[in-house]
């Protein structure tokens, strides 16, 4: 009977493990914003068959899903860019925000990491700090810019670590533009939201976390002890 009781365990755990994390989605089919929460401006799901959600009135808008996040971090989202509609509507914001406010200066919303997607330049904010020095940016020349033409692309912007130990990847339809390590004062970034921001249709998000709460760590040491004594006892 005991032996029977630590291997459910030991399954449960390996089960808590897998599902450890937390995934958020949304291809706004649905055609309402259920789990979003805007901060500033106006946001709408709009399209016919095909919907998307776009920021209805400010230039930097910022929505934000209220589902917390861990380390390891991952936005995706599709972003459409029309070449024809001026520059300063068609940048992508996508954030990775905290809830630990380093500086009076800053506001909740924008405190976090935040990637810069626009057709003349990609970059990386810290927006702990006031001011959002840029992390790391590239300009793009004539023909140099992965946004060639008017159309959708599918964004990328990963965050894992903290502190000393902090790295960024940032892509557009797959391919890699940024993959760099940095040393952050900020320590902690455990949790969060994530967000999007400026006026520009978005599609198809995802955001997720590979990181095990501490509980569930608790419950894979007792599976894994439980795994360890049985041996022992065969060996016995």
């Amino acid at each position: 009977m005991k032996r029977f009781v630590l291997i459910i365990g030991m399954v449960l755990c390996f089960t808590l493990i897998a599902e450890a994390g937390q995934i958020f989605s949304d291809d706004f089919n649905d055609g309402d914003m259920a789990g979003w929460s805007p901060k500033q401006g106006g946001w709408a799901v709009s399209g016919g068959d095909d919907k998307y959600l776009q920021s209805t009135s400010n230039p930097y808008s910022v929505i934000w899903d209220e589902e917390s996040f861990g380390v390891n971090q991952k936005l995706q989202v599709d972003a459409y860019f029309d070449l024809n509609a001026g520059v300063n509507d068609q940048i992508a914001h996508l954030r990775l925000r905290t809830g630990e406010n380093s500086g009076v200066n800053q506001p909740f919303w924008d405190t976090g990491y935040l990637a810069e997607v626009q057709i003349g330049q990609i970059a990386i904010q810290n927006t702990h700090i006031g001011g959002n020095p840029y992390i790391v940016k590239t300009l793009f020349g004539a023909g140099e810019s992965p946004i060639d033409s008017t159309g959708w692309y599918t964004l990328s912007f990963e965050v894992m670590g903290t502190g000393s130990d902090t790295h960024f990847k940032l892509s557009v339809n797959d391919t890699s533009y940024f993959d760099e390590g940095y040393n952050n004062s900020i320590s902690q970034l455990d949790s969060g939201y994530a967000g999007l921001g400026r006026l520009i249709k978005y599609d198809n998000f995802q955001s997720s976390t590979d990181v095990p709460e501490p509980a569930t760590l608790l419950l894979f040491a007792v599976g894994v002890g439980g795994a360890r004594l049985l041996k022992r006892r065969r060996t016995i």
